[in-house]
């Protein structure tokens, strides 16, 4: 009886180490990637007690210290992502979008962009209306659309029914322009061009096709960047063009004729902050307009319009398309080096204040070549001899965010001599750290948060995701 007495304690701690070392296996999950291996489950680190003196280097996450909320991740829709797919079987196909759109294995996006009328990776420049002077818009017509960009949008909305779509257009018809580009501001034109763009969320949604919002132009207003050339896939406006189409033409035909489309400013190219402060003190534009989408050097603009307009949506509409080689338009450099800079561009524009985060070209052929044979870079390459897919460092550096960061996530303080990092808490409790290790060595870092510890040895030239549960999570 004495010996049974003895075992029962025994017994008890036994089992109470072996829960212990359970629940806390399962209270971390780390994915990984490197140059070598993508996607991996690495071995979970377990929590500490006391830190290790040879580490230096530490991330502390406060998650009581609350920034913005994440509303999702996105990619556009281009004809010629769309042809780049023409080589795979429709089986291929189908794997290749879902790697981005399905909401369980894939990127899980839940935004998508798509040009009103043709954009620069289009196949070759048009528009819906080519009838001068046909301001009532009897010819418009989405026929060209509705032979690549509404299938592939059709086979993305297959995975996500859900997917929140909006509408941008780089140009407007020809006969609203004159031979510089430039709108011309003539009174019926800007009300024909308003109406276009009724027009345009009107047929798409009898596609079965729903626009939840629409930006005015592609970077506008772009008559002012520094060295822009006169291109057939814009259409200038000047701040004071672009300020009277939007609140005297634009926002009366969207509010008349599709009131649940919401109307944001966008999209923005470098610092414009004068033209947003111009459209935002005005009491029209700012009870109507929803939020900002800014890309490239916007988010500059963004820490701002943050701090002075803290209930605004802000998107980053169009990730980098290359790095800054030279000559810079001659090769899309699909590399572990270009990846980095992409990573650390959504770093950036989630600490500007972003709420969502665009990339720009899905997928292109091996070229990436645009019309204006501008080599641009994309997640995955399919090459048009031999059918390969190539899932490029991109498409993982991005995954290590939208997969895990979901809509409804909020992003955290962190901080920590260790800076390539950056964290959230998702709406089960759960945090998410997203780390990069950019050293061509092992790198041990301690990750401190709630009162826990771990002390995690960082692959080589890494990116990983930790999900550090926590009690109240599932």
């Amino acid at each position: 009886m004495s010996k049974m007495k003895f075992f029962y304690p025994v017994i008890f701690v036994l089992f109470y180490l072996f829960m212990t070392v359970t629940i806390s296996a399962q209270e971390i999950i780390w994915k990984c990637t490197t140059p070598e291996k993508s996607w991996f489950n690495c071995k979970k680190p377990d929590f500490s007690q006391t830190d290790k003196d040879t580490i230096s280097e530490y991330i502390t996450i406060d998650s009581k210290i609350r920034y913005q909320k994440i509303d999702g991740w996105g990619g556009c829709f281009n004809e010629r992502g769309w042809d780049a797919m023409s080589v795979l079987s429709e089986k291929q196909r189908t794997n290749v979008i879902k790697a981005f759109f399905d909401p369980v294995e894939g990127c899980k996006l839940n935004y998508g962009r798509t040009p009103i009328g043709c954009s620069d990776y289009s196949t070759d420049w048009y528009s819906y209306n080519e009838t001068p002077g046909d301001f009532e818009m009897k010819n418009f017509s989405i026929d060209r659309d509705k032979k690549k960009q509404i299938p592939f949008i059709k086979e993305a909305l297959s995975f996500r029914p859900d997917l929140k779509l909006w509408g941008v257009p780089w140009s407007s018809p020809t006969w609203m322009k004159d031979k510089k580009d430039i709108f011309l501001t003539d009174p019926n034109i800007q009300e024909a061009y308003a109406l276009y763009f009724s027009k345009y969320i009107t047929y798409y949604k009898r596609e079965g096709v729903n626009i939840f919002m629409v930006m005015p132009e592609n970077e506008e207003p772009n008559i002012q960047a520094a060295g822009n050339p006169v291109n057939p896939f814009w259409t200038h406006f000047n701040n004071d063009m672009a300020f009277d189409f939007l609140r005297n033409y634009l926002i009366p035909r969207l509010k008349k004729d599709q009131p649940a489309c919401e109307i944001w400013l966008g999209t923005l190219h470098m610092n414009q902050f004068d033209f947003v402060e111009k459209c935002f003190n005005d009491p029209i534009v700012k009870s109507y307009v929803k939020g900002i989408g800014g890309q490239w050097g916007g988010d500059v603009v963004f820490r701002q319009m943050k701090n002075n307009y803290p209930t605004l949506q802000l998107m980053q509409t169009e990730t980098k398309c290359n790095i800054d080689i030279e000559p810079l338009r001659s090769v899309n450099t699909n590399d572990w080096t270009y990846a980095i800079d992409q990573w650390g561009l959504i770093k950036k524009y989630l600490e500007s204040g972003a709420n969502s985060f665009m990339l720009w070209n899905m997928i292109l052929d091996e070229t990436g070549r645009s019309i204006t044979n501008w080599a641009q870079c994309s997640p995955v390459t399919i090459d048009s001899r031999s059918s390969k897919i190539t899932y490029n460092p991109q498409f993982y550096a991005f995954k290590h965010f939208s997969y895990f960061v979901e809509p409804g996530s909020i992003r955290l303080k962190s901080t920590g001599n260790f800076t390539d990092q950056i964290a959230f808490v998702k709406t089960n409790g759960d945090l998410v750290l997203v780390v990069q290790n950019s050293h061509s060595i092992d790198h041990s870092v301690k990750i401190k948060f709630d009162g826990k510890m771990i002390q995690p040895v960082l692959p080589p030239r890494s990116w990983n995701t930790f999900i550090l549960k926590t009690s109240g999570s599932n």
